[in-house]
């Protein structure tokens, strides 16, 4: 299947309605984990939580955005519109190193 990246920015200050929220969203979270690659919460330079992070391993970009609507913080209007990006995973250690597409375009021409 594809990644796809999915950023969600917080709306306005919600650092008291993820609060409310947190036990819920954690419970779907773990009910759901299967579908991430990876996910977390994002920070500004106060180490403040903005907004949160998926890397979601679904069919397409409809199942992503209905897979992100049945979250607890998409719910509570924590969450502005989401931005959702197809992700091509070409290096690091998360693949075990270099794709095999990018590992063809460094290969010396035979």
């Amino acid at each position: 299947m594809p990644l796809y990246l999915a950023l969600l920015r917080d709306s306005g200050d919600a650092t008291e309605r993820r609060q409310t929220h947190l036990v819920a969203h954690a419970k779907h979270i773990a009910q759901v984990h299967q579908a991430i690659a990876i996910a977390g919460p994002l920070r500004d330079q106060q180490a403040k939580i903005v907004g949160s992070m998926f890397v979601l391993d679904l069919p397409d970009l409809a199942a992503v955005h209905a897979w992100l609507a049945k979250d607890p913080y998409a719910l509570a209007d924590i969450w502005q519109t989401p931005e959702v990006l197809a992700l091509t995973p070409a290096a690091g250690a998360w693949i075990g190193g270099l794709s095999e597409p990018l590992k063809r375009l460094l290969r010396p021409e035979e």
